[in-house]
């Protein structure tokens, strides 16, 4: 109670309760729980009581205390004296702050309700037979999933969701926990409004009152169609990979990091013999040659080691592997093999293996190599004797043709010219001859290693200068040769005859086909590490097609036309050099 000018006259021990000061602490003092809040139609509400008003369940918050605040009912009228004057203002507060907040916890969760995914569904907590306790209250999900407006399914039972493919043992668990007032969370096919089938995932809570009587049961229900045919698909998938794997020729193998056979596919016993569950847990290094563990013979610069079991291999080492693994018999087989580091299941890195027998292949692609050599040889053997019938029998024709004339010409005999010039014939024809069966020995020599090789300190510069004073005599005006030197000239140890059988062919070729003359230069040039001899021409030149089959012993370019050639003289070159390469290297290396 408080008097006109606000003071409290009455705090009963509700109040002391309800907002924490005593009667000592308001007594006769402004109202700590104050009642001039603004109002329609006055300035407050403390000044319409005061002029005769009355107001019930006016809502309102005020502070306990200790600064928290306090929702609060107030009923308030005004007080009158003996003589019927407005002496004060009593005032009824309840507190509602509990209430509030339960209102809000309420008004919070049935917007949960209304607005979640998933489908809620309230029913009477009986009868558990049938047929079956009814439906109270259903949310907007369960119209987005099932296609019932809420009309159709209140007063029914969820049973109309039922179906011939609904799990019936799931049915049974369900009943087995609604008779023991039991939580219960089950999957199964039910029905839509239009008859098609759906998974149906749902949690039935039962809810009982104050008393603790049960009176409700509460189901949340979720379409997980899609998580269902995902997880359908993924299992028919690995149904498809393992039937696959079980029954492919090709051996997977999963393997640690440090080599152990964590899994094995049953190829293995078809392909090497063994049982696949005898090698789980055991080392693939046990099983592989040492030399290829090791040292592996197909790829040098990375052993077999760092190729299947590295998890940071470099792109360029990607390509399948080959090596030697030991069969149940005993015997080698060899293995062709790609690895690639994957993370399984259990987040540990691991290494997966795919490896194929390529035994019989590999032996198959000896056998055809050996059948091409062979077949290269007939043909070489076969081009070789047409060549040399052809190149051989040319010379000795002349030759013979010569000595002939000289023989039944006595005019030619005495005729100085004419002998001369029969004699000169029989000299070159037998120098030809004897220059293609140069060349066949040199190549056949050079491939054999046996040709000779007999470097010594030799001034290149004057060597090759005087050579090509030499071949100017022969090739004549309309051949004009150059010679050039760039660098300090230095001495260097070579083979003067396998020098000079390069510079010849070479230079030789320049000459021959240049059927219109022009100019040949020979360049030398000095370099700290390595000499460079150059010859250039303006000759036919070599077609593209031609350059590919340039070091063919007895391959000549489609465009020499009548050109006399043998087709040895860039191999005679090629062998020379290879040979004079690989002698002065192990020259260098023993000393």
């Amino acid at each position: 109670m408080l008097d006109a000018t606000g003071h409290v006259k009455i705090w009963n021990p509700a109040a002391q309760r309800m907002f924490g000061w005593s009667e000592a602490e308001v007594l006769d003092r402004p109202s700590p729980v104050s009642l001039e809040v603004p109002w329609e139609e006055c300035p407050s509400l403390q000044t319409c009581i005061l002029q005769g008003d009355t107001y019930t369940r006016v809502e309102m918050r005020r502070p306990h205390k200790d600064g928290t605040e306090i929702d609060l009912i107030c009923s308030a009228a005004p007080l009158y004296d003996t003589e019927g004057n407005i002496s004060g203002i009593v005032a009824v507060i309840v507190d509602i702050t509990a209430q509030k907040k339960r209102a809000e916890a309420l008004r919070l969760l049935q917007s949960v309700v209304v607005n979640t995914h998933d489908a809620v569904i309230i029913t009477e907590s009986e009868p558990f037979d049938h047929p079956g306790p009814r439906i109270l209250y259903v949310n907007a999900a369960f119209t987005r999933i099932t296609g019932y407006e809420p009309e159709e399914v209140l007063g029914k039972t969820p049973r109309l969701l039922q179906g011939p493919k609904t799990d019936r043992a799931e049915l049974d668990r369900v009943r087995t926990a609604l008779s023991k007032w039991q939580p219960v969370t089950v999957e199964v096919i039910n029905y839509r409004k239009d008859g098609s089938e759906f998974w149906n995932e749902f949690s039935l809570v039962p809810v009982a009152d104050t008393t603790g009587w049960y009176t409700h049961w509460i189901a949340v229900q979720r379409d997980t169609t899609s998580r269902k045919q995902t997880e359908q698909a993924l299992l028919q998938r690995e149904k498809n990979f393992r039937t696959l794997i079980e029954n492919a020729l090709d051996i997977i193998m999963i393997l640690d990091l440090d080599g152990t056979i964590g899994y094995i596919s049953p190829s293995v016993e078809k392909v090497l013999g063994y049982v696949a569950t005898a090698l789980v847990g055991q080392n693939v290094q046990t099983f592989i040659h040492p030399e290829d563990w090791q040292t592996h013979r197909y790829m040098p610069e990375a052993t077999l080691r760092d190729r299947l079991l590295s998890t940071t291999q470099p792109q360029d080492l990607q390509s399948p592997i080959e090596f030697r693994h030991r069969h149940q018999d005993g015997s080698w087989r060899i293995l062709e093999a790609v690895s690639q580091p994957f993370i399984d299941s259990g987040e540990s890195l691991r290494v997966i293996v795919n490896a194929r027998d390529i035994t019989e292949r590999k032996r198959l692609d000896e056998t055809r190599l050996a059948l091409e050599r062979e077949k290269e040889l007939s043909a070489l053997k076969t081009r070789f004797f047409s060549m040399a019938s052809h190149e051989f029998r040319t010379p000795l024709s002349t030759a013979l043709a010569a000595a002939q004339v000289l023989e039944n010409s006595q005019t030619a005999w005495d005729n100085t010219a004419k002998r001369l010039r029969n004699l000169h014939r029989i000299q070159d024809s037998v120098k030809n001859t004897v220059q293609l069966l140069d060349d066949i020995l040199t190549i056949n020599r050079a491939e054999s290693g046996n040709l000779a090789f007999n470097p010594k300190p030799l001034a290149l510069e004057l060597y090759c200068a005087h050579f090509v004073e030499e071949m100017q005599l022969s090739a004549g005006d309309n051949y004009p040769l150059s010679f050039t030197s760039q660098g300090k000239p230095y001495s260097i140890s070579l083979d003067e005859k396998l020098l000079r059988s390069i510079l010849s062919n070479l230079l030789s070729n320049a000459i021959k086909y240049s059927p219109q003359g022009g100019k040949i230069a020979v360049m030398l040039e000095f370099y700290p590490q390595a000499v460079m001899i150059r010859v250039q021409d303006q000759g036919i030149g070599i077609a593209l097609d031609d350059q590919k089959r340039l070091f063919e012993p007895f391959h000549r370019g489609k465009n020499v036309r009548n050109v006399p050639g043998t087709g040895l003289g860039l191999v005679v070159v090629k062998n020379a050099w290879i040979y004079i390469k690989a002698r002065l290297s192990s020259t260098v290396k023993s000393a």
